[in-house]
Parts: structure tokens; sequence; C-alpha cells
């Protein structure tokens, strides 16, 4: 997500919202210090120094701030407002997103919903993998099941989860 993100339409969109919560004279100062990391960041790979010219820097600290406050603004403005209409629940963390869908009982009108959905979150300009609806998944390290009337959730550990410490079951107290 990083790397792809147009760095002057991040810079136009967080200016924008910066100038909804803040008078011009308190984001002056952010407004500026973000231009300067944004536009003036360098890497080096082995003896050669390179300019990043497209995307925010993924080892730089404040990234993850841009990158989500970037995404943020989009979903406050675009996504949001699709609460009650497709979504009855959503929330993104960086670049992972779980929703709650809400079908429609024509399956023809549902599938063109689900079609603008994805284009609403996709016409931000990243371009974001879907998975189709259905009643479980995996995300992040949960697996989240619909049941009822309800969502279960379970801690999911990947096959290849290579724990760094001693599980508590294997421990002789624990037989």
């Amino acid at each position: 997500m990083y790397t792809n993100i147009d760095i002057d339409d991040c810079i136009a969109r967080i200016k924008g919202f910066l100038s909804t919560i803040w008078d011009k004279y308190e984001c002056k100062a952010t407004e500026e210090a973000m231009e300067i990391v944004m536009r003036n960041n360098r890497m080096r790979f082995g003896d050669l120094i390179f300019r990043q010219t497209c995307g925010v820097a993924m080892g730089m600290s404040p990234a993850p701030t841009i990158a989500n406050l970037y995404v943020a603004i989009y979903e406050q403005d675009h996504i949001i407002p699709l609460i009650g209409k497709y979504l009855m629940y959503y929330k993104r963390f960086i670049d992972d997103g779980f929703a709650v869908w809400l079908h429609d009982s024509d399956p023809t009108i549902d599938a063109n919903n689900w079609i603008d959905f994805k284009a609403i979150c996709n016409a931000m300009g990243l371009s974001w993998t879907f998975k189709s609806p259905r009643k479980k998944l995996i995300f992040m390290d949960m697996t989240i099941k619909i049941k009822g009337e309800r969502l279960v959730t379970m801690i999911y550990a990947k096959p290849m989860a290579l724990y760094q410490y001693i599980p508590p079951v294997s421990s002789p107290a624990s037989s």
C-alpha cells in the first residue's frame, strides 16, 4: 500500500483534511514537514543512493500515520456513507479491512452492489484485493464466523507460524 500511494494526491488530501480541523497557521508547519518528508526520501542500495518518486517510504517513522490518514480521509467521504446501504460493519487496520455485508434479497441487485462497493473502494487510486462475501474468514490472526445473529471469533495460527516462545501447553503442569 505505502509504495502505491500517489504523493501529490496524498499531500493534497491530507492538507485539505487538516484545513478543516485547524486554522491555516496551526497546520502550516505540519504541511511543510509532510512535503519535505514525502518529496525528499532517499534510500541506499549497496553503494547507490536513490530518490523515491512514488509512494510513501515504508521505513520512515511517519509512513504508517500518513498512509492510514490518506485512506481514512477517503473512507470518511466515500465508504462510511455506505454503512446501512451495503455494510453493517466496516473496520480497517492499515491495509487489511473487514466488513459485514448487507445482502439484498434480489441476487442481481446484490451482485451489482458488490461490484459498486469494490469500485468505490478502488476509486481512491489504490487497488484493493477482495474476498467474496462469506460466512467464515481469516482476518489477521483471527477466524471470524457468522453464527446466527452473532460474530464468533477464534485465534488463528498460520500453519507455518514459528513460535518464538514456549507455549504454556508444553509445561508438565498443564498435562
